[in-house]
């Protein structure tokens, strides 16, 4: 994480320039190399990023062929609530294979799990595997919970019995006691996340929604 970071946009995509090259392809509608995340009473339902409410953790770019490798988030203004949460893929897995859900595990890594906009007006639905495995063991992770859930409605986006168990499994780990991490970011600090390994989300904004994030999208 930085700290005392310069907020500006062209400051700040010098400022993440060590991780990666930020691109706007990908990051918002209209893509930008800085998109701004706070409330907004006038932005869809759909947009997540731009309400309220608590945001699950998950990962960008879930519908790409190849996710952003890097995400960066500079808060710019602190609000009530909004506390940020992180879960590495690395502890997920750990705690399925605690639980004896190594089939499980397996079953993640098939090509089968569904992903889109989450709305009726996003992308068509592709078919893609949670979990990546290289040759040492570690895993590399899609997963974002809305458009799951609401790809899993469509009837071109049903998963097997076996498949939405596994994906059932994956959330109870994620969502188990000890597998986030909360941070609380003050005014000039800087997430540099690994959207390939780390899951990002936060809590619900409450109060008067003064939250400000700007979100940066890097490439190699």
């Amino acid at each position: 994480m930085l700290e005392h970071a310069p907020l500006t946009d062209a400051e700040l995509v010098d400022a993440v320039s060590f991780a990666g090259t930020a691109v706007a392809a990908g990051n918002g509608t209209p893509g930008r190399l800085v998109w701004d995340v706070r409330p907004d009473p006038s932005s869809s339902p759909d947009v997540v990023s731009r309400g309220r409410d608590a945001f699950d953790p998950h990962t960008d770019s879930t519908h790409d062929d190849r996710p952003h490798p890097v995400i960066a988030l500079a808060m710019v203004t602190p609000g009530e609530g909004g506390r940020s949460l992180l879960a590495p893929v690395a502890r997920i897995l750990d705690l399925l294979h605690a639980r004896g859900q190594q089939e499980q595990a397996r079953l993640l890594g098939d090509a089968c799990f569904p992903f889109a906009g989450d709305g009726p007006d996003g992308h068509p639905i592709v078919r893609r595997p949670i979990l990546t495995f290289d040759d040492r063991g570690g895993a590399r992770v899609r997963y974002h919970g809305r458009i799951l859930d609401w790809c899993a409605r469509q009837p071109s986006g049903r998963l097997d019995d076996e498949h939405a168990a596994a994906l059932d499994a994956f959330r109870s780990a994620l969502l188990a006691p000890g597998t986030v991490s909360h941070l609380t970011l003050r005014e000039g600090d800087v997430l540099v996340i690994d959207n390939h390994r780390v899951l990002h989300g936060r809590t619900e904004i409450t109060g008067a929604g003064r939250r400000h994030v700007k979100r940066l999208k890097l490439d190699p």
